[in-house]
């Protein structure tokens, strides 16, 4: 395991880089406050360490962790696709795995970067990130963001600037080319909890629909998919996709 720091126009991304592999590279991209050590992250890299054996890219948004920059989600979009090119740089094109808003930020990852990309795994994908609450957030008072107590992540963060809501009206599914993603006929498949309330199993059916990627719904789980039951799940799932492409 090696520790890298990622130089971009906005900061500095701390990124842990796991193993070498002539295999080609998975990079796990985080949800929504997400860190490199969440943990879905640290059970990928156990499942890695065990059994896939490829290398395995993970980091911090900036303004998390180690990680400098601003909190915006412009830069976030920017740090996964810093850490993109470095993965691909040494290896060629990258396994992508992202979670939630990371599947997002992943699907624009594809359509911005087609050669550097091998697949795509996308967990409970945020495809309309914040749409449904971004009206009431701009009009709450004060420029944060409070972060509800009840949400779990590991940033350590209790609130966000509202500027981190500068630019994500323009990210969300309607905006992506799935034209071009068809066209190369890239693997996508999306696993998304049957009872997900805070990223409706309908986002990830209307994706299906534009690009045509497998849809796999997990029965029983919810949108963290962080307990024993829907890990194991994820990780016959993810095996069985990683032995294909």
């Amino acid at each position: 395991m090696s520790s890298r720091r990622i130089l971009t126009k906005f900061g500095v991304i701390d990124a842990l880089q796991n193993g070498k592999s002539e295999k080609a590279a998975i990079l796990w991209v985080p949800g929504f406050l997400g860190t490199m050590n969440g943990v879905k992250a640290e059970a990928l890299q156990k499942w890695n360490h065990d059994e896939f054996q490829q290398t395995l890219w993970r980091f911090d948004y900036s303004g998390i962790g180690k990680s400098t920059g601003h909190l915006t989600f412009e830069n976030w979009m920017s740090d996964a696709g810093a850490v993109l090119e470095a993965a691909a740089e040494s290896g060629g094109p990258v396994n992508i795995v992202g979670s939630s808003m990371g599947g997002l930020i992943s699907l624009h990852l594809a359509a911005r970067h087609p050669e550097l990309v091998r697949s795509l795994y996308l967990c409970a994908p945020a495809v309309h990130f914040l749409k449904d609450r971004i009206a009431l957030v701009r009009q709450s008072p004060g420029d944060d963001i409070t972060i509800p107590a009840d949400y779990l992540h590991g940033s350590g963060l209790e609130s966000i600037p509202k500027t981190f809501l500068e630019g994500v009206e323009e990210s969300w599914l309607e905006e992506i080319d799935f034209e071009k993603l068809r066209s190369q006929k890239l693997p996508i498949h999306v696993l998304h909890p049957e009872l997900d309330d805070i990223c409706p199993l309908s986002g990830s059916e209307k994706l299906s629909s534009l690009s045509g990627c497998t849809l796999e719904v997990l029965p029983g789980a919810s949108h963290s998919m962080s307990d024993a039951a829907a890990l194991a799940c994820w990780k016959t799932s993810l095996t069985q996709f990683l032995a294909r492409v």
